[in-house]
């Protein structure tokens, strides 16, 4: 198997003692914990995640996450990391792809379990029991799956940021005054 990266599409870690991770959040995330349980923290905001729930996570803030094991099980996630260039391929494919009405979703969110999200899951936990890293199509395939998932089992309005951006282009000096401090 593949070294596993953060930011890869489908990134499955397992940890056997508590874990602490900082970083800057760059991609969508839909989460579901498998084992233990993690704790979101991002601007004074913290959210906590017990096995077999879902979370979602949008990109362009630092976040801390702390995973801890259950009492006889590694903590475990499975993670499919949803980039920008595959939600602009998906809308060229999808025209009507994204669902923009109901609430924002800003930083991290838990989100409903669902018997269809359930189900992709678990195709996905038998490649990460079995040590086994899914090809680029199957990847895809399971990206398409979960965006038509969350289009049409969810009310919220998930992907806000990206079309945002999407519909209305910032320019790099409101990017920069927007999102950096100054001395």
């Amino acid at each position: 198997m593949k070294e596993m990266i953060s930011e890869a599409p489908f990134f499955t870690p397992v940890y056997y003692k508590s874990t602490v991770r900082e970083l800057f959040e760059r991609r969508f995330k839909v989460i579901k914990i498998v084992s233990g349980s993690a704790e979101f923290s991002t601007q004074g905001k913290t959210l906590k995640v017990n096995s077999g729930e879902f979370a979602f996570v949008t990109p362009g803030s630092f976040s801390r996450i702390k995973m801890i094991p259950a009492s006889r099980l590694p903590f475990r996630m499975i993670c499919l990391n949803i980039s920008d260039k595959f939600l602009t391929s998906y809308l060229r494919q999808n025209p009507s792809g994204i669902n923009t009405s109901g609430n924002k979703v800003s930083n991290f969110e838990k989100i409903e379990n669902d018997a269809y999200l359930e189900a992709l899951y678990s195709s996905l936990l038998y490649y990460s029991t079995y040590n086994i890293t899914p090809d680029d199509n199957i990847i895809n395939m399971k990206l398409n799956e979960c965006m038509y998932i969350l289009k049409t089992r969810y009310k919220l309005n998930l992907f806000s940021q990206f079309t945002d951006q999407t519909l209305h282009p910032t320019s790099l000096e409101e990017f920069i005054n927007n999102n950096y401090m100054y001395n």
